[in-house]
């Protein structure tokens, strides 16, 4: 609740709540979700909406916001060596913030006209994203995916920035966490077997790239979200 204004948030919403506002924040028992508490001084050089922001994500982008959030605020006391693991989930999250729109969250400002060119990069970014996830275990790069969706890896590149504000490559990267954290929560795949799945060099390769991602390790990861879900209602929360 805020003076003089509601805010629902129904299922799979998030909000964006800018330091400053006045709220109060009383979900009834059979709400579940995941408050996160970012301290300002941990904003410096993230690009973070300059009011009240909402919406629905898409599904990629809510896969990955859960598993940053999840890591962020498990209450695990920080260190030097975790700040750059928070640094990019912090980056994630806002990632993930500007890319709330296309008419979906109430309250939001109405976006400018979308040109032709808008939505040919969306269709594209699209194609690319259904592709990737296709190959994912062959461990085709940007330019061979590129190729075979009839476009240049450059003309890609732009196509994903456009539409997504990212470029190919990361949103690959993107997919590659998004598959690996549902894979880690919703099934018992050894680490290996879903290394080689999703393209990854080998089992190291993915555990140091989870790691850096998330903060956490695949095995860490996968002991938190069993956790979590074997307590109904007790969501980790910073």
């Amino acid at each position: 609740m805020f003076p003089g204004h509601h805010h629902a948030l129904p299922a799979g919403r998030i909000a964006f709540i800018p330091a400053g506002t006045a709220f109060s924040l009383n979900p009834p028992p059979e709400v579940h979700g995941l408050a996160l508490l970012i301290p300002p001084a941990m904003c410096r050089g993230l690009t973070l909406p300059q009011g009240l922001r909402h919406g629905l994500p898409g599904a990629a982008d809510a896969e990955l916001l859960d598993a940053a959030m999840t890591a962020l605020g498990a209450g695990m006391p920080r260190a030097p060596a975790q700040d750059a693991a928070t640094a990019r989930g912090l980056g994630l999250i806002a990632a993930v913030l500007s890319r709330l729109g296309d008419g979906q969250g109430a309250g939001l400002a109405p976006s400018a006209p979308s040109p032709a060119g808008l939505a040919e990069a969306r269709a594209l970014t699209g194609h690319f994203l259904q592709l990737a996830q296709a190959e994912l275990q062959s461990g085709q790069t940007i330019a061979e995916l590129a190729l075979r969706l009839g476009c240049s890896q450059a003309q890609l590149d732009r196509a994903c920035r456009l539409s997504r504000g990212r470029s190919a490559l990361e949103l690959l990267y993107d997919l590659r966490l998004q598959c690996a954290s549902k894979a880690l929560r919703d099934g018992d795949l050894p680490m290996a077997q879903i290394a080689a799945r999703l393209g990854y060099s080998g089992l190291g390769h993915f555990m140091r790239a989870f790691l850096a991602a998330t903060g956490r390790t695949p095995q860490a990861y996968r002991a938190l979200m069993r956790e979590t879900h074997s307590r109904p209602g007790d969501r980790p929360a910073g």
